[in-house]
């Protein structure tokens, strides 16, 4: 299911007739899977299994958080060679989706794997906001401004997501064509150092 309804897209764009249904359908859709690629996680809740491999260190970060861990049950598990960790030999950050060994270090030659809900159960306003104007903005360059072949886009087939010139101002806010987009690429990736 999309974050965004067809019925609320519509809305959103001011469309009363269905002869664009396919195509709006397509915009969030697209939009939908921009962001995730963007931030490299999903957005919203579902139940995921991440593998890694040890490498000496006492954590390890999940890719898609936040996390909903429930206690070992078919949904919620750490293995370290197909052997469950014990819930007391590991601490867990939900908001972060980090992972820490009490007792010990995720060797190099152990194979981890985790299985835990991931994602968000309310999406963020912030994100439906930038969906909202990404599907917007494609679904004016095809619709109303005839498809000006000037413009930097990304495309998927006819649709296109326009790409303007963004920069920060005095307040370090970032302002542009994409700038509600940027600020949440910014704010939902994971950037470890």
């Amino acid at each position: 299911m999309s974050i965004i309804s067809l019925s609320d897209a519509k809305s959103y764009l001011g469309v009363g007739d269905d002869s664009h249904d396919t195509e709006i359908q397509r915009l969030i859709d697209f939009v939908e899977n921009t962001l995730e690629e963007a931030i490299g996680r999903n957005i919203t809740q579902a139940v995921v299994t991440e593998s890694f491999l040890g490498d000496s260190d006492k954590e390890v970060f999940l890719k898609n958080f936040p996390v909903v861990f429930e206690n070992y049950s078919a949904d919620s598990w750490v293995k370290i060679d197909s052997e469950l960790v014990g819930e007391d030999d590991f601490l867990l950050e939900t908001d972060i989706g980090r992972i820490e060994l009490l007792n010990g270090v995720f060797t190099q030659d152990k194979n981890i794997e985790v299985k835990y809900k991931g994602g968000f159960s309310t999406v963020p306003l912030d994100i439906i906001e930038a969906m909202y104007e990404e599907i917007k903005k494609a679904y004016t360059v095809k619709y109303e401004s005839g498809g000006d072949a000037n413009i930097k886009s990304k495309r998927l087939g006819e649709l296109a997501i326009t790409y303007g010139e963004t920069k920060q101002n005095e307040g370090g806010v970032l302002v542009g064509s994409r700038s509600l987009f940027d600020q949440v690429v910014k704010k939902y990736k994971r950037i470890l150092v």
